[in-house]
């Protein structure tokens, strides 16, 4: 079985974007908010799992993704 690759931000639940709270380029700590992802009535605030630079962002506030979907990529700083 693979390991989840780290520096890959994907929704584990299907659902709609309702805001993006990141730009690429941004550098972003452990906690801060990326996006929130609404979900069964449900709000989901998804948050940096650990420090590093955003490096590309594959969603905008109305999208509406499946589960498993690459929201956002990170790379080290």
């Amino acid at each position: 079985m693979d390991r989840p690759n780290p520096y890959e931000i994907t929704s584990y639940i299907p659902g709609t974007i309702l805001e993006v709270s990141v730009n690429v380029g941004d550098s972003v700590n452990e906690g801060d908010p990326l996006l929130k992802l609404e979900a069964m009535k449900m709000q989901n605030r998804i948050e940096m799992p650990f420090t590093a630079r955003i490096k590309e962002i594959n969603v905008k506030a109305g999208d509406k993704i499946p589960k498993d979907f690459l929201m956002i990529l990170l790379e080290a700083e």
